[in-house]
Parts: structure tokens; C-alpha cells; sequence
């Protein structure tokens, strides 16, 4: 680690756009698509469809790989998952915002392969399959199992009708099921 020509307050400029970037992502893909399939379909189709478009959405960014894309998409179903827990898009939204932030304008690591001048520079050393290589960390097995992790913990809370935002002894007021079921 070490300080880079990077400061706090560029930092904190940069985190209005990703802010707004994967609020947009999430009113989008989660606010509009999820929501419209769970209509027609109920959450288990709007929550594994609604994330591949939200993969796909990527493939445009610097130096996509297979497992960048697929990694997406795993990290697209928890964000849908805390959706349907919460009933809204504020958890999903904070997270994907503390992930972008935390990679690019703090640690300058490729955030879907896209660089930020970061407060540090993190050297990520080692096979690109490993570290994710120019796309960051996405694209690396080390964030498919934290991704996977995520999201296994999530469907829990789903399947035991808990929201996030409520103590262990509640239940949700919207369980996982499907229109009319």
C-alpha cells in the first residue's frame, strides 16, 4: 500500500456518480425488471432473470471476462434477493455502492474493469485468473465464492421469511412466493 496523488476529497467527488451510476443500475434492473417479471412470473424467475441483463449490462465496460460476467450475475441475484427482503432498493443500492467505492476511489482496483485513481494503491499481484486481471476483482473465483456466500445467505433469509432489517424472532410481511400462491 501506499498514498497515491489521490485525496479525500477527490474521493468523496467521485462517490456522487457512483452513487448515482448503481442507484440507476438498481431502480433499472431490480426497480423496473425485477418487478415487472415477479408480476407476471413471482420472485424466483424475476430474481435469476432480472440478473442476467444486469451482467449484460457490463459487457461493454474495459476487458470483460467469462467469470467477470458470471460473477456479476450472482452478485445481481443477492442484490435481487435483499430486494424482495427489504421491499426496497436502499440495502441493494448500499451495497453496490460501498463495493464500487471501496474498490475504485479508495483501494484503485478496476471496478468492472473500469480504473480509479484511488486514495491508495492496491498492487494486485499474481495470475490474472486469480486477482481478476484488468477487470478487478469481479472477475476473480476469490469474489465468486464471496459472491456465492452473499447470496446463499440471503436466499436463507428469504426461505425463513426474515427481512434484513428486522430482528431474528420476525417474519417478513412479503414471503418468497410466487402471484396468487
Amino acid at each position: 500500500w501506499a498514498p497515491t496523488r489521490g485525496s479525500l476529497a477527490g474521493a468523496a467527488l467521485l462517490a456522487v456518480p457512483l452513487y448515482l451510476a448503481a442507484f440507476m443500475e438498481e431502480i433499472t434492473m431490480r426497480g423496473y425488471v425485477q418487478r415487472t417479471l415477479f408480476a407476471s412470473w413471482g420472485h424466483a424467475p424475476a430474481v435469476l432473470l432480472s440478473a442476467v441483463p444486469f451482467s449484460l449490462m457490463h459487457l461493454g465496460n474495459p476487458n470483460p471476462s467469462v467469470l467477470g460476467l458470471l460473477n456479476i450475475a450472482i452478485i445481481g441475484v443477492f442484490f435481487s434477493l435483499t430486494v424482495v427482503r427489504t421491499g426496497n432498493l436502499w440495502f441493494a443500492t448500499g451495497c453496490h455502492v460501498a463495493w464500487n467505492f471501496t474498490l475504485g476511489p479508495v483501494l484503485a482496483i478496476p471496478v468492472s474493469g473500469m480504473e480509479i485513481q484511488g486514495l491508495f494503491h492496491t498492487e494486485m499481484t499474481g495470475a490474472d485468473w486469480l486477482t481478476g486481471g484488468s477487470f478487478g476483482l469481479e472477475a476473480s473465483p476469490l469474489a465468486t465464492a464471496l459472491f456465492l456466500a452473499m447470496t446463499l445467505a440471503a436466499l436463507g433469509a428469504c426461505l425463513l421469511g426474515r427481512r434484513f432489517d428486522e430482528p431474528d424472532e420476525g417474519t417478513a410481511a412479503r414471503p418468497l412466493t410466487a402471484p396468487g400462491g
